[in-house]
């Protein structure tokens, strides 16, 4: 067993090669290549129906809601994390995401199952204006998530939240 990274599903044949360069001295070559057919499956995780309000006051909880599904042709094997970040830009993964919430799949997602996800997290203190907001299944870290897939760039949904100023706490001591 191989895990394949970045190959789409599909039919492909694996070849076998001896004595690739003739360099053996032989009676035949003819049997020096042997090809084998082979089915390559992929799960493919992707955001469906995400729920997200359009404002929120800073410091205040929000709450996100999204489905995740599996439409490739292979079970996602668990683990992996959905995280939901806010960002003063729209760029998913640089110095400047605040993370609301992550929740880790602890279960394998059968191809064409759903899973429904709800996180509660607060916008961060501060923070007033426009920003954008990320929901992201299979949570990339170095460019690739845990699950191999071959089009992780549906993983990704976003959208912008309005945040409004919130009073602060006291800070009483």
């Amino acid at each position: 067993t191989t895990t394949l990274w970045d190959t789409a599903p599909g039919s492909y044949y694996v070849l076998f090669a001896a004595d690739r360069y003739g360099a053996q001295p032989e009676g035949s070559e003819a049997n020096n290549l042997v090809a084998s057919a082979l089915t390559v499956n992929s799960p493919d995780l992707t955001i469906l129906s995400p729920v997200v309000p359009a404002t929120a006051s800073a410091g205040t909880d929000i709450t996100v809601t999204w489905t995740t599904k599996n439409e490739g042709t292979a079970a996602a094997l668990a683990d992996w994390t959905d995280r939901v970040v806010i960002s003063t830009d729209a760029y998913y993964g640089n110095g400047d995401d605040v993370e609301i919430g992550a929740v880790v799949q602890t279960a394998d997602l059968a191809v064409g199952a759903t899973v429904a996800r709800s996180l509660t997290g607060q916008v961060p203190w501060g923070y007033q204006g426009t920003y954008t907001l990320f929901i992201m299944t299979d949570h990339a870290t170095w460019g690739r998530g845990q699950v191999p897939e071959y089009d992780e760039a549906d993983n990704r949904y976003e959208t912008t939240i309005d945040v409004t100023y919130g009073q602060p706490p006291a800070d009483l001591v």
